[in-house]
């Protein structure tokens, strides 16, 4: 019963990470495409600058978010994988012993 928790606790942190992922990439192909446009674009030089800086900065931002998710992630699924482990063992022990009994018959 506590590997189905688990196993659904790593699900919805999962899936929540994914989407705020998805949101946060979206977000950041946005500020990208900003600064490309500024660079693109005619306007004196300090504002254009200003503008790509905090542009950047938010960027920055946006890929610390990222990196923690996954690595949040990656941690659930760890724990997910080693409340799974005993079980696995457990039932592969109890396999290759029944095998061993049916042999031994």
């Amino acid at each position: 019963m506590q590997i189905s928790a688990a196993g659904s606790s790593y699900g919805q942190t999962s899936q929540s990470n994914q989407s705020q992922i998805k949101t946060l990439e979206k977000k950041k192909e946005q500020i990208e495409q900003k600064i490309s446009k500024l660079n693109q674009d005619s306007q004196a030089s300090e504002d254009k600058e200003t503008q790509i800086q905090t542009l950047q900065a938010q960027l920055q931002v946006i890929e610390a978010r990222i990196q923690q998710l996954q690595q949040k992630q990656e941690q659930a699924q760890t724990k997910n994988d080693a409340g799974q482990a005993p079980a696995q063992t457990e039932q592969r022990t109890g396999i290759s012993v029944t095998a061993g009994v049916d042999i031994a018959i």
